[in-house]
C-alpha cells in the first residue's frame, strides 16, 4: 500500500532553514557561459530523484585510483578544470532568455561533472535515486527536481542540503557531495548506497519482522532522530519509505526536503501541511500552525504500530478519514486529555461529528502484545503534544530490556531478493 503524498508547504513555511546555502545556486542557472567559471562550487563547504549506480568512465579511469576513499573535502575544493565533453548547446532560462553555453569549453569549479561516475542500476522512482559507483565505492545520485522552477534550486532541496551538511550520525543517511551535469539545471546529491527502504520491504516480505528485529529498527529509528532533535531539526515526513536499510541492517533516516530548524520564537508559525497523511499528528490535522518535536514522535509511534502489525496502523486516504481514524481509537478529544484543545478549536474550528460506538483502543488493535508495548505506543500516540512522550523517555523505556531483547543490526534479514525483483519490474 501506497500512502498518500505529503501535501506542499505553503506560504506561511517558506522561509528559514537555508541560511548556510551559498547564494550562488540561483546564479548558475542564469549565468551566461563567461560567468559560469567564476561561480563557486554547491559542494564547496560541507557540514549530509531520478534512477540507476556510477563507475569511472574509461577516459578518466587512467586518472583515477582503482579503490578510492570517499569524497573528502580536500578532493572537493581542488581547483583543477573541469570539461564537460558534449556540444555547444543553446539553452532557454526560466526569464525567457535563450542561453549559449559551449559545453566543450572548460569551466572552472569545485563540483565534480556527473559523468566522473559509472551508472550501475535503478533504485526507486522518485524517493531515492540512481545507483552509480566511483571505483570500488557505490553510492546513489540523487537528482535535484526543476519542476516549474523560475528562481533556482526548489526550496525543498536546499533546505534538504543544508540539513544533512549539518546531520552526521549512524542513523542518518549522508551526502557526499554534490555534482553537476552538462546543462545548467542538472543538480545531483551524491548519497552514501542504501539497499532497500522500509515501505518496499514490507509490501514484499513474505512475513512480519519477529519482535525482536521490530524493537533493533525502533532503536534505531529513535537514535537517528535524537540527534537531528538535539540539532534542533524537526524532520516533518517520517514514514516508511523514508527508512531506508543497508545491506548490513543499518537503518537510515532519509528525505529532509521538508525539515525545518525548530523555530527560535515560540510563537513561529509553520504549515501544517506536512507529513504523509498516515502518519501525521492531529494537532496537525486540526490546523496547528506552532508545534515542535511531537510531530515526529507520533510518526515515530505510526511506524513502530506498523512494523508490529505488518500494515499501516492508520491507513486515511483523505483528512477528514484519518481525523475518524484516530478518533475510533484513542476517542473523541477534548480539554481534559489535550491541554489546549479548546483554543485550537476556537482558531480552526472543524464541525466535525465524531464516530459514535466502542473505542478500538491500542489493546483490542494489539492483543497478544506485553503491556510494555502498548505502554510505549500510547505514550508516541498521545493527542497532547505536551504530555507525548519525550525521544530520552522512549529510548530508556522498559520495553526494550523484556524479552526478546532487541537483535544486532547485522542479523537483521535486508531481503536481497526483494530488490532485484523491484528492479526488474521497473525496467
Amino acid at each position: 500500500m501506497v500512502p498518500p503524498t505529503s501535501a506542499a508547504v505553503d506560504a506561511s513555511d517558506q522561509s528559514g532553514g537555508t541560511e548556510d546555502i551559498p547564494s550562488k545556486i540561483k546564479a548558475y542557472q542564469s549565468a551566461s557561459s563567461s560567468q559560469l567559471s567564476a561561480l563557486p562550487s554547491l559542494a564547496s563547504s560541507r557540514s549530509s530523484e531520478s534512477s540507476g549506480s556510477l563507475q569511472p568512465s574509461e577516459s578518466s579511469q587512467s586518472s583515477q585510483p582503482s579503490q578510492p576513499p570517499r569524497p573528502s573535502q580536500s578532493s572537493q575544493t581542488s581547483q583543477t578544470p573541469r570539461t564537460f565533453p558534449t556540444a555547444l548547446g543553446v539553452y532557454r532560462s526560466p526569464q525567457g532568455h535563450s542561453l549559449q553555453v559551449d559545453r566543450d569549453a572548460t569551466y572552472y569549479g569545485t563540483c565534480r561533472p556527473v559523468d566522473r561516475f559509472e551508472k550501475i542500476s535503478r533504485v526507486g522512482e522518485g524517493t531515492y535515486g540512481v545507483v552509480y559507483k566511483k571505483g570500488g565505492w557505490v553510492c546513489a545520485l540523487k537528482r535535484i527536481r526543476m519542476d516549474q522552477e523560475q528562481d533556482g534550486l526548489p526550496l525543498s532541496s536546499m533546505r534538504e542540503i543544508t540539513m544533512l551538511r549539518r546531520i552526521r550520525h549512524e542513523n542518518v543517511v549522508s551526502v557526499e557531495e554534490v555534482v553537476v551535469g552538462g546543462r545548467p539545471d542538472e543538480f545531483y546529491m551524491v548519497m552514501e548506497y542504501c539497499a532497500q527502504d522500509l515501505g518496499t520491504l514490507l509490501d514484499h516480505m513474505p512475513n512480519p519482522y519477529t519482535r525482536a528485529e521490530v524493537k533493533c529498527l525502533t532503536l534505531q529509528l529513535l537514535r537517528g532522530l535524537a540527534h537531528c532533535h538535539r540539532l534542533g531539526i524537526i524532520h516533518r515526513d517520517l514514514k516508511m519509505s523514508n527508512l531506508l536499510l543497508t545491506s548490513n541492517g543499518i537503518l537510515k533516516i532519509a528525505d529532509f526536503g521538508l525539515a525545518r530548524l525548530v523555530p527560535k520564537d515560540s510563537g513561529g508559525h509553520l504549515s501544517p501541511k506536512v507529513v504523509t497523511l498516515w502518519y501525521r499528528a492531529p494537532e496537525l490535522l486540526f490546523g496547528a500552525d506552532s508545534y515542535g518535536f511531537p510531530i515526529d514522535l507520533w510518526s515515530v509511534g505510526c511506524i513502530v504500530a506498523e512494523l508490529l502489525r505488518h500494515q499501516p496502523l492508520l491507513p486515511g486516504s483523505v483528512e477528514l478519514e484519518q481525523i475518524r481514524l484516530i478518533v475510533g481509537m484513542l476517542g473523541p478529544p477534548h480539554e481534559g486529555i489535550w491541554e489546549g484543545w479548546n483554543d485550537l478549536q476556537r482558531r480552526h474550528p472543524h464541525p466535525y461529528s465524531w464516530p459514535r460506538g466502542q473505542v478500538e483502543s491500542l489493546r483490542k488493535i494489539f492483543p497478544s502484545e506485553s503491556s510494555k508495548t502498548i505502554s510505549l505506543l500510547q505514550g508516541l500516540l498521545t493527542y497532547d503534544p505536551s504530555r507525548r512522550m519525550s525521544l530520552d523517555v522512549a529510548l530508556e523505556h522498559p520495553y526494550f530490556n523484556e524479552s526478546p531483547r532487541a537483535v544486532d543490526p547485522a542479523m537483521l534479514p535486508t531481503f536481497p531478493e526483494i530488490r532485484v525483483e523491484v528492479n526488474q519490474q521497473q525496467k
